[in-house]
């Protein structure tokens, strides 16, 4: 029979008490018989405080975040926390042994027995390879053939081979499935999804956070570290979750420094191959945060450097012409221009250098399509930006010297950015993703400014087009980058909305584009049903 009430030293000595007043063990022994001690609750107490933190911490890292511009989610294939089957069961397993060492830490036994418990677990399982080697070949392949070129510092071939053997290095794995994420959402491939029969955007975007977490990746200041954090920072930009892009944008920026990719006079010990990537890294972070900060009013942290990147190339054997054009482009691009509005204590840059960022020459080599189009929108999405500190500093004209004073130069620009597209094809146009995106809403913006100013403007003169049908084609091609819940079009079809103008004012104009068979009609329909994000 248990005994209901047994005295203080019988329960610290662990031994069997009689009950009485005093006990024969405490007579035994000529020791105090009392009952002081608080009775406990009999059985399991509960989880401890720090196992339920830990298991709340596991289950907020493994919920996926929902991809809307991709398509829409399927919400029946995904378990209580936003996860796959699979991929659920996967955060559980490669985690279960910290869980259990940390229950062997919180509980009540000296160090020794910790210690002993703890070397007692079994090892930590390695983490199957969620997504199939097939699929990273699969879009990594698409890589070099359709985006190697704008993003020219990763190595294909070398990189498969280092995630073939066995199973993987951590750091080129979490490489190899950023790249894959940024190559889905970047080209809106069918895969920009969050199904959980087929590989996904997303699924590639987990798993590279999640391999690079095998290593201490924060420690790690290499060169894979920084293209994972870069690449990543493409995948969430495509899939509309910006303030998490600007910090992953921020992470790669800050290995760029510990590696001190700023400073090419301390690349004496790199061989030739080596400082080609480091030149080339350098300016794609360059470029990518001047256009990221642009378009959300954040401050620029890099600066261009005096040293260029080589147009032959070492990692695929691509014409880097292009690139090398696209890094002077940006170096025009001053960072005060960037910032709106401007800084306290900004002093106005000179009237001759801003002039002259508004008639940069954009017109270098291209090797192919792509590259064109990268080339041409950039050279007149930093013409916007050169106008748009222009207006904020001095008086605009109608009829100026200086095209740099005109009122109407994003008219001029639109009509010359519609143009070119026409002899463009959509897949070259698409393949620059967010980055085109932001570009061409940043032009219909400033165009939008100028009806907002002169809504007469808006209608079309003869064989000039006219603002409005500028405004109503850069829509459609808005749609065509982003899809039906693109929130640049949202946005831009807001302010049209907002005019108090007649629907006439908005015709499209017979600028189709290209690859599209529609009727002219039918884009005006589509333009005006796409919903307002």
């Amino acid at each position: 029979m248990r005994i209901s009430k047994a005295c203080d030293v019988c329960v610290l000595r662990r031994v069997k008490c009689d009950a009485q007043r005093p006990c024969s063990e405490c007579r035994k022994r000529c020791l105090e018989c009392t009952t002081l001690r608080a009775r406990k609750k009999r059985g399991p107490k509960g989880p401890r405080t720090s196992t339920t933190d830990r298991i709340r911490r596991l289950q907020r890292k493994g919920v996926a975040e929902t991809v809307h511009s991709g398509g829409d989610s399927n919400d029946d294939d995904l378990d209580d926390h936003g996860h796959t089957p699979d991929t659920a069961a996967s955060w559980w397993a490669n985690d279960a042994h910290d869980v259990m060492a940390m229950e062997s830490y919180a509980s009540p036994t000296t160090s020794d027995e910790a210690a002993a418990r703890y070397a007692s677990l079994p090892p930590a399982p390695t983490p199957p390879r969620r997504v199939p080697l097939a699929a990273y070949a699969q879009f990594l392949d698409v890589f070099r053939r359709r985006l190697y070129p704008i993003w020219p510092v990763v190595a294909v071939d070398q990189l498969l081979a280092d995630i073939a053997v066995g199973d993987g290095n951590p750091e080129s794995c979490s490489l190899a499935a950023a790249v894959c994420a940024a190559t889905i959402a970047q080209l809106r491939l069918p895969e920009h999804t969050t199904t959980c029969h087929a590989v996904s955007s997303l699924q590639f975007a987990l798993d590279a956070q999640h391999l690079r977490r095998l290593y201490d990746y924060r420690e790690q200041s290499t060169m894979s570290s920084l293209l994972t954090a870069f690449f990543l920072h493409m995948y969430y930009a495509n899939a509309n979750k910006l303030q998490t892009a600007g910090l992953f944008l921020r992470e790669a920026i800050t290995y760029a420094h510990a590696l001190e990719l700023d400073q090419p006079h301390l690349y004496g010990a790199c061989d030739k191959r080596e400082r080609s990537l480091r030149l080339r890294t350098y300016w794609l972070l360059f470029i990518s945060e001047r256009t990221f900060c642009a378009q959300n009013g954040l401050p620029a942290i890099l600066h261009p450097i005096d040293a260029t990147c080589p147009v032959e190339d070492d990692l695929e054997n691509a014409d880097l012409q292009a690139f090398v054009c696209l890094t002077r482009l940006f170096s025009h691009l001053h960072a005060d221009m960037i910032m709106s509005p401007p800084r306290p204590g900004t002093v106005t840059m000179d009237v001759a250098w801003v002039s002259m960022c508004c008639d940069v020459d954009g017109d270098g080599y291209a090797s192919n399509e792509v590259q064109q189009v990268d080339l041409c929108v950039t050279r007149q999405w930093i013409r916007i930006l050169a106008w748009e500190y222009m207006s904020r500093h001095f008086a605009m004209s109608c009829r100026p010297k200086d095209q740099a004073f005109s009122l109407f130069l994003p008219v001029q620009i639109g009509h010359e950015i519609l143009s070119s597209f026409a002899t463009m094809s959509k897949a070259s146009i698409c393949a620059h993703g967010y980055g085109m995106e932001l570009k061409l809403f940043k032009v219909a913006d400033a165009v939008m400014d100028v009806v907002t100013c002169a809504p007469w403007s808006a209608r079309s003169n003869g064989m000039l087009l006219g603002s409005g049908d500028i405004l109503s084609s850069l829509l459609n091609f808005l749609v065509t980058l982003g899809g039906r819940r693109s929130e640049f079009a949202g946005r831009l079809q807001s302010r049209m909305s907002s005019l108090d103008t007649t629907l006439s004012l908005w015709r499209s104009l017979a600028l189709l584009q290209p690859g599209h068979e529609a009727t002219e009609a039918t884009e005006v329909k589509e333009a005006e049903s796409c919903p307002v994000t």
